[in-house]
């Protein structure tokens, strides 16, 4: 489903819902402040499954089964030398990715290029990704980074796999997220996309349910791509990154977008 999670124009892409208040352990580790608000997210779900541009339902969904996930991705990083890192030291990613000729400078076959000819082929622009980091600036902890981050990064891990942002292409890839860093709510819109977009396009593209469940497959074997220093992997070569990462090739498939299928 088209459930962009970044800064897509102009759906609200960048809507994300307000991150639990999060209290440090005496070790350190993040306390656990996991919510469930099933009711909430069945809401959400329906909204989504009604119109799959509508991308603020994704964020209500996945606050209101958020569970552990942040507090698990966040210890995660913690424990990877380059996630402890980029915790330390946040990048300027969206300024980066605002800056799209000094991405065109960084020259064909790299991870710039990948990116561009993404977000370039979706209609996608930077704007709405930079007021969404301005407003949430102010009140910086190592969980909000990651929420950020998840967000800030959903684009080039696009570019990354391959995913393009049609209905497939997006389940695919939060399938990919869903065995990166599971949750509750990422579970639930993956079933559901995998369940109704999945029948819905089988004529356009037979093997669309095989590349969602692909997509998953895929998340497994990959290294964390939420622990990329993406500031400086985009001046290198993509294929070499997706070597590098685990990935393999992207996959080849039809894209469907969503006003090609009757989804009343």
């Amino acid at each position: 489903m088209q459930t962009t999670l970044s800064h897509s124009a102009p759906a609200p892409s960048t809507s994300k819902a307000k991150a639990p208040a999060q209290a440090k352990a005496s070790d350190g580790a993040t306390a656990p402040t996991g919510r469930y608000a099933p009711r909430r997210a069945l809401r959400a779900l329906a909204a989504l499954l009604r119109d799959p541009n509508a991308t603020d339902q994704v964020f209500i969904i996945l606050d209101a089964l958020s569970g552990r996930m942040l507090d698990r991705t966040t210890d995660g990083m913690r424990a990877d030398p380059v996630g402890a890192a980029l915790l330390e030291n946040p990048p300027a990613l969206v300024e980066r990715l605002l800056d799209r000729a000094a991405l065109r400078a960084l020259g064909p076959e790299t991870l710039a290029h990948a990116y561009l000819a993404f977000v370039e082929s979706e209609g996608i622009t930077a704007d709405g990704l930079l007021e969404a980091d301005v407003r949430t600036r102010d009140a910086r902890s190592d969980v909000a980074f990651v929420q950020d981050w998840l967000r800030d990064t959903h684009d080039l891990e696009h570019a990354l796999t391959g995913y393009k942002g049609d209905l497939i292409g997006e389940a695919a890839l939060l399938a990919f997220d869903l065995a990166q860093h599971p949750s509750p709510g990422l579970a639930l819109i993956v079933l559901a996309g995998y369940v109704r977009f999945g029948g819905l396009v089988s004529d356009y593209e037979p093997n669309a349910r095989r590349i969602i469940r692909q997509g998953f497959m895929r998340g497994l074997r990959a290294r964390k791509l939420l622990h990329v220093d993406y500031t400086d992997a985009l001046s290198r070569n993509v294929n070499e990154l997706r070597a590098e990462l685990r990935l393999g090739p992207p996959p080849q498939y039809r894209a469907v977008r969503p006003h090609e299928v009757d989804l009343a």
